[in-house]
């Protein structure tokens, strides 16, 4: 992934943006790689909710913790102006208007809070491998394949049963201080399942005067991933020279590549050979 690339899951917060009809500026606002998806999801739905540029700007900081960015959204949604904490790096919570009081005593905290942040140890993400290979219809646990030094910080990237094959990125998150830790696990969803193709019936007769149809047998052709296939089936003759039979091979194929098979027997009867004697 390139270094100022959206992951999968902040793209959707902008598509999401875009889809409630939210203005290309507003959505500027959060469409930057420092925030996590789920910030970006609070920005997003704070603008959603008709809160102004202003309030929106109170507490869009890559550094805040989403879970404090929801409160302050909720609270601003509500009204509450006045009591909006200002959150600081380090952590800290002070009321609005005690600011201009506490200048002081906040700009020693922000320094201390720096220095815990510099002399503090690297947050560790372990991931239990690079990638991770998922069957169509299985689920994606997030929380089954990392651990964390840091878990209470650990930001996990949500969860999702795998309906359609392709690869997909998974990002791992630890915010301490201003120094994001990312971890990506690629998860690859495959489609190894076959096709099932279900016939009338397994065998039929017919004259040798008949007119025959293999599809006028195929009852349909279904897969768990691409659906009703039956229009794609394909069906080849071959015959017995001995028994005067024919075999019918129906073949479908889905888009992954997995392909089924069903055979139809077909006993051909032939007329009665007349006898050449004439009735008196």
């Amino acid at each position: 992934m390139k270094r100022h690339e959206l992951t999968c899951l902040q793209k959707q917060e902008v598509e999401a943006g875009k889809a409630h009809g939210l203005l290309e500026e507003e959505i500027r606002v959060y469409r930057k790689r420092r925030y996590n998806y789920l910030q970006m999801r609070e920005i997003r739905l704070g603008f959603e909710q008709g809160l102004s540029m202003h309030d929106i700007r109170r507490y869009a900081h890559f550094w805040m913790p989403y879970t404090n960015m929801r409160e302050m959204r909720i609270r601003l949604k509500e009204g509450d102006r006045d009591a909006v904490p200002v959150y600081l790096p380090g952590g800290i919570a002070l009321a609005e208007a005690a600011v201009p009081v506490m200048i002081v005593l906040v700009s020693l905290l922000s320094l201390s809070a720096a220095l815990r942040i510099v002399l503090s140890p690297v947050p560790e993400i372990t991931l239990a491998a690079d990638s991770i290979v998922l069957q169509c219809g299985e689920e994606f646990r997030p929380q089954e394949y990392v651990w964390a030094k840091d878990a209470d910080a650990l930001v996990l990237p949500e969860g999702f049963r795998a309906f359609r094959p392709g690869e997909y990125l998974a990002v791992y998150r630890i915010m301490k201080g201003h120094t994001p830790v990312e971890k990506t696990m690629r998860v690859i969803v495959r489609d190894t399942e076959a096709p099932v193709i279900t016939l009338k019936t397994q065998e039929t007769e017919i004259s040798d005067t008949d007119d025959f149809s293999c599809r006028a047998y195929l009852q349909k052709a279904e897969d768990a991933v691409s659906g009703d296939l039956s229009p794609y089936v394909s069906c080849r003759t071959q015959t017995d020279k001995e028994s005067g039979d024919a075999e019918v091979i129906y073949r479908v194929a889905d888009r992954s590549g997995n392909t089924a098979e069903a055979l139809l027997t077909v006993h051909i009867r032939k007329p009665e050979p007349e006898s050449g004697i004439m009735e008196p």
